[in-house]
């Protein structure tokens, strides 16, 4: 072979290596929200399931966060601690690290690192932690922030919430009084509605503290995010309120406002965060804490490119919030009780999900009944946040943003288009003041030991490497390899036949 024809196949070659690894770095790069939080996720919940509180992958997890974050360029904290809980004595590890902004101010960031059991930990809450890293290392660089962002990698979540009330419980009354806002990532890849969750109840069981989550309400809505607060449909948590069942009730408890991001779906069985999806793939609903759901092959299989969906959404909303977020003296804005004025209408409308009808216009007002997903109503009078209805009780209230004017496709059997009101998580959900005991499932069927057909971790702890993060971000890249194999083939192929034409001259 010639020295030209020996550099056009080199220069070739060369082409074709380009375009295998170009769009790699250009995806690293440019890959949008939630491209980073799929790979930490798909990386700690593959690597280090069974991370139940006293597990050695727990312990392995934990040393792998300190890598990371260390990788990020940030110096972290590591607040030990052990407590008593359910007669046990139950030891944890939180990580903290921050971002300086302009106000000493803080925005607290938070996600739990341990998970139930034999399970994955993979929407619970593998999808909370790469959110959190996701996050921190775009503002690794960042110079426009306004408020100090404060990461915490929570431990003992499962148990009752343990990790992240004793961090609550280690600050001072003025250090409380330094925190903006609390924003608490938790479940949030697999269920089928992202919901916004945030403030607590006063004694006469209305909501306070709203300002926060009603920022990032609007802020979802301006940025086309399908974002909403749960429905009105249990008498126990009135819309935007859910402040039980996981690391934000500390914070809430302690007067602090927060805001909850949540995928769920509470359409179903008691109307909780437990029900998370109508798939007939899942029995009762509910993934969390079912090793046979609670994985990502699962998941991938059941809902497609769902996780990836929520985890860009959640990451780009979050960035959002901790750019824009206004602290808001909420003394300075009193509430008021007089009812709003309704524009006077004649209309048809129907229920988008299940929700409550009431007796007034107010969260705590009585629940008459539930007006049924698919069914109908006379509205007499519209106002942004409730309407006022015709219904079989007579004159009655629900709030506007679960009503639509389109009739839905198809509709409900008839029967089932009011019911009862709905039972309330009380039966199941702690009152504010019992303690850090929550929805989730108790300790003693959580400290189960951890042995069988769990990978445990003895080999060195390490970070995520940057190969996996390409493939498991960029699955596409196999085809573009595919590509290039196939034109490699058909160069040497070419080739071959010139070599042989010649011999035949």
């Amino acid at each position: 072979m010639n020295s030209k024809k020996k550099r056009q196949i080199a220069l070739l070659l060369s082409l074709l290596l380009v375009l295998v690894w170009v769009p790699a770095e250009r995806a690293d790069a440019d890959g949008g929200y939630g491209t980073d939080a799929y790979a930490y996720m798909e990386y700690l919940q593959g690597t280090y399931p069974g991370r139940a509180v006293g597990t050695p992958n727990l312990d392995a997890a934990a040393a792998w966060l300190k890598q990371e974050v260390s990788a990020l360029g940030y110096s972290y904290a590591s607040q030990p601690f052990s407590v008593q809980w359910n007669g046990s004595v139950i030891s944890g590890e939180n990580l903290i690290f921050s971002r300086q902004g302009a106000s000493n101010r803080v925005i607290v960031v938070g996600a739990h690192y341990d998970c139930v059991g034999h399970t994955n930990g993979t929407d619970d809450n593998a999808t909370g932690v790469g959110v959190l890293l996701e996050c921190a290392k775009r503002l690794a660089a960042d110079a426009s922030l306004p408020y100090t962002v404060r990461f915490l990698l929570f431990s003992a979540e499962e148990p009752g919430c343990l990790g992240s009330q004793y961090y609550v419980d280690s600050l001072s009354a003025a250090e409380r009084q330094n925190i903006v806002c609390m924003i608490n990532l938790d479940t949030i890849g697999a269920g089928d509605n992202m919901y916004v969750y945030g403030g607590g109840l006063d004694g006469n069981g209305q909501p306070v503290r709203t300002w926060a989550v009603e920022q990032a309400l609007a802020a979802a809505k301006s940025l086309g995010l399908p974002m909403s607060c749960h429905p009105d449909v249990n008498a126990q948590f009135p819309v935007p309120v859910k402040y039980t069942a996981s690391d934000q009730q500390g914070f809430d408890r302690a007067g602090i406002p927060y805001i909850y991001f949540e995928a769920s779906n509470w359409n179903g069985g008691n109307f909780t965060n437990f029900y998370q999806t109508a798939n007939p793939a899942v029995v009762n609903g509910k993934m969390m804490h079912v090793a046979e759901y609670e994985n990502l092959p699962f998941y991938t299989q059941t809902f497609g490119n769902r996780i990836a969906e929520h985890l860009s959404a959640y990451s780009a909303l979050l960035d959002y919030l901790l750019h824009n977020l206004s602290d808001r003296n909420e003394a300075a804005v009193p509430e008021t009780a007089e009812e709003p004025e309704y524009e006077a209408c004649s209309e048809t409308v129907w229920a988008s999900c299940n929700v409550n009808v009431r007796s007034a216009p107010s969260a705590s007002a009585q629940v008459l009944g539930v007006l049924a997903a698919g069914h109908c109503v006379e509205r007499t009078g519209y106002h942004t946040e409730w309407s006022r209805v015709n219904s079989e009780w007579g004159e009655a209230y629900i709030r506007t943003e679960f009503l639509t004017q389109e009739e839905p496709e198809t509709q409900a059997p008839a029967e089932e288009e009011t019911q009862a009101p709905a039972e309330t998580e009380a039966q199941t959900a702690p009152e504010s003041e019992a303690g850090r005991e929550t929805e989730k499932e108790t300790a003693a069927g959580k400290l189960t030991e951890e042995t069988a057909g769990e990978k445990t971790e003895n080999a060195e702890t390490t970070a995520v490497p940057d190969a996996d993060r390409e493939t498991g971000a960029h699955p596409y890249l196999w085809g573009i390899a595919g590509i290039a194999a196939v034109l490699c083939g058909a160069a040497a192929f070419g080739y071959r036949n010139m070599k042989r034409k010649k011999r035949k001259l």
